[in-house]
């Protein structure tokens, strides 16, 4: 799950998100017992992916040029998405 907040969040939009929150909690948590161990197995899988398994950071500095519309000027500035999604082609990749 993605979500993204901004100025135009209501404190409607906070609780829907909280009580969806609450609704994947409480399947998460019935279905972790009557799964039985091989779900239990695949659960702690899957939160270790999320956890730990995460590429390191590199020493960062300013964008490579290939995600920066301004390339050639001084600002750092780049285009996070781009540059965060190719990383993750790549790493999937191989």
């Amino acid at each position: 799950m993605l979500w993204q907040s901004n100025i135009n969040n209501t404190r409607s939009d906070i609780a829907h998100l909280v009580r969806v929150l609450v609704e994947i909690c409480h399947a998460i948590e019935k279905r972790l017992p009557d799964g039985g161990e091989a779900e239990q197995t695949a659960f702690k899988a899957r939160v270790k992916l999320l956890m730990t398994d995460v590429p390191d950071l590199p020493n960062f500095s300013r964008f490579h040029d290939v995600f920066r519309g301004d390339a050639g000027t001084t600002t750092p500035e780049g285009d996070i998405r781009t540059a965060f999604l190719a990383r993750m082609i790549q790493r999937f990749a191989n």
